[in-house]
Order: structure tokens, then C-alpha cells, then sequence
């Protein structure tokens, strides 16, 4: 995301969690960051918003575009340069490429 976008939307929530679930369970309750702003969405793909601006639908993605993948550890990815697979980090694996379907919503950068 920083790359791409010249920010890292997840600088502001550094040290308020420390596992993928703490993580889920304060992104779903609402959480602060360090300057104190409190943050409240309905599940991740709302907090994504928060910070993104408005989607648009998977099938419309283009190489380079900031895509939101379900079921897994790796909630956010980029489409690559053949637009058929999303590249996403995991750890401890490093970077894997998901097919695009597996995309749920995507963002122009």
C-alpha cells in the first residue's frame, strides 16, 4: 500500500495490536490510533474505505489497482502486469499470487 499510495494507512494503529485476531476483533468494535482518533467500520473492507475512497467492482480491476480478497490472511493485494492474478503478502510465506476471481472489490490508485 505505501508504494502505491505514499501511505501506510496501518502507521497510525501501530502497537495497538498484536495478532491477525486482535486485529479483526478491534477493526469490527472500533479502535483509536495513537493521536487518540477513533475509527469505526463494519468489517475490514469498511476500513479499507475509510482510506481508499470508493471501489469499484472486481471485473473492472486493471494492473495496479488495490484489491480486497476475502478468506485469508492477506486482505489486500495488486493486481499484477497480466491482470489475472493478485499479488499479496503472507506471512511467513512472502508473496503469493491469487487468481483475480478470488478478489472480492477493488480500488483505483
Amino acid at each position: 500500500m505505501e508504494a502505491l499510495t505514499g501511505s501506510n494507512p496501518m502507521e497510525r494503529f501501530k502497537g495497538t495490536y498484536e495478532t491477525e485476531e486482535e486485529a479483526r476483533k478491534l477493526f469490527s468494535d472500533g479502535l483509536k490510533d495513537v493521536s487518540g482518533r477513533f475509527y469505526k467500520a463494519d468489517d475490514m473492507i469498511g476500513y479499507v474505505r475509510l482510506f481508499m475512497g470508493q471501489e469499484k467492482p472486481i471485473e473492472k480491476a486493471q494492473r495496479g489497482d488495490v484489491v480486497f480478497c476475502d478468506g485469508g490472511p492477506h486482505f489486500l493485494g495488486v493486481v499484477s502486469m497480466n491482470n489475472n492474478r493478485i499479488a499479496c503478502m503472507n506471512f511467513p510465506r512472502g508473496m503469493i499470487f491469487l487468481p483475480t476471481r478470488l478478489g472480492k472489490i477493488a480500488w483505483t490508485v
